[in-house]
């Protein structure tokens, strides 16, 4: 025991995601002060507790009674979270209701895309995660992966889902052809593998156009004319 910190969490090696930022649905309080751009709480998620800022998503501000997304980032030493995690939202100053706590809510997103917090597809993606439905977390996650796709172990984790759930879900998924995954485990969304499908074809029809004599185009410079971002599994794939 001497050797386990308050804040700390026991997993199986590989299962979650420690992380300086996250994204969220909080409910605030009606007697907390609104949120102009950013306030400064106290993050509290199972035993761990944390200074952070908080700002809104999809909005220019979080009015007291409000339920809306935010984005968390945390100061200091990172916090182990997984989807579904709850929080509470704690102010530095006390009220009569509710002590310090002005706040509180649902971990969505524990690896938040680098996108600005007034893009609107980010506050779709929220949506959609907020459902709960595992499908809809796999395809948001994938989705958003882009060219480039992403591994299963990081999946998962950035999923949350138990090993058998994560693994019949992606099932379901192919079956429906919504996804797919290359012989490294790298998934990648239809949409992106539609992309990247014209684009093989535009450039194969550029070379024949171009080189009419030559009976076909080198693999290698194929592959290698797709965006610089696409891993070779992923290329071969498509």
């Amino acid at each position: 025991l001497d050797e386990v910190a308050r804040g700390q969490v026991v997993s199986e090696p590989g299962l979650l995601e420690p992380t300086v930022s996250a994204d969220v649905e909080v409910a605030w309080l009606p007697v907390a002060a609104p949120v102009e751009g950013q306030a400064a709480i106290e993050f509290l998620t199972g035993t761990a507790k944390r200074r952070a800022r908080l700002a809104p998503i999809g909005a220019e501000s979080l009015r007291a009674g409000e339920v809306g997304f935010a984005r968390v980032h945390i100061d200091g030493e990172v916090v182990p979270l997984v989807p579904g995690d709850r929080f509470i939202a704690r102010g530095f100053s006390r009220n009569a209701d509710s002590g310090s706590t002005i706040g509180g809510g649902i971990v969505l997103d524990v690896s938040p895309p680098r996108r600005r917090r007034s893009d609107p597809e980010v506050r779709r993606d929220l949506a959609r995660l907020a459902t709960g439905e595992s499908a809809e977390k796999l395809i948001v996650l994938i989705g958003r992966s882009g060219f480039h796709g992403v591994e299963s172990d990081v999946l998962r984790r950035e999923a949350g889902l138990a090993a058998a759930d994560f693994d019949g879900t992606l099932a379901v998924l192919v079956a429906k052809c919504e996804i797919a995954s290359t012989t490294n485990h790298r998934w990648l969304h239809g949409d992106a593998l539609e992309g990247l499908e014209r684009r093989l074809l535009e450039n194969l029809d550029a070379y024949h156009r171009a080189e009419p004599i030559r009976p076909g185009m080198p693999t290698s410079a194929l592959r290698a004319s797709l965006p610089e971002n696409v891993p070779r599994d992923t290329a071969e794939l498509v």
